[in-house]
């Protein structure tokens, strides 16, 4: 296992600072709380906003920035400056869109969060109405695997 894990959060335009904060908090909460379960430690865990991201690497061009998100390495590692990508709600504008897809069609992990259960892992984006750049795309979801032993009889 790597030492730290580094997570895009992918939010609304629209999401306040401290509500961004908070998800950012609480996403980082829970991966730790996994790894040291699953593993008995846990990598350093960070998360960059999607906001934090454009106000660095931003230059000038959407479908730079959204390729620089995906492709960027680390000058001193070669790594992949982003392990995985949590999107913060089901609708999506075009960007986030854009960076969910590749990221999917890449087979790098793409998850949704939510604040009751955790992530759910996205297996793909959709698109309800192209023009409509930030709304207008929808995370997909791995369908829910039902259990038999997880259900209760009634005698």
């Amino acid at each position: 296992m790597s030492n730290r894990v580094r997570i895009f959060l992918a939010h609304s335009i629209h999401e306040s600072p401290m509500k961004i904060k908070d998800i950012a908090k609480a996403l980082r909460d829970s991966f730790e709380k996994k790894y040291l379960k699953a593993t008995g430690n846990s990598p350093a865990i960070s998360v960059t906003s999607g906001r934090a991201d454009h106000k660095i690497h931003w230059k000038g061009s959407w479908e730079d920035w959204e390729l620089s998100v995906l492709n960027r390495k680390n000058v001193t590692t070669g790594s992949l400056v982003y392990d995985m990508f949590v999107a913060t709600t089901k609708s999506c504008g075009k960007s986030t869109a854009t960076i969910l897809r590749e990221a999917v069609r890449t087979n790098r992990p793409v998850f949704l969060w939510d604040e009751t259960v955790g992530c759910k892992k996205v297996i793909g984006i959709e698109s309800r109405d192209e023009e409509d750049w930030a709304n207008g795309f929808s995370v997909v979801l791995e369908p829910e695997q039902l259990s038999l032993f997880n259900t209760t009889e009634t005698t």
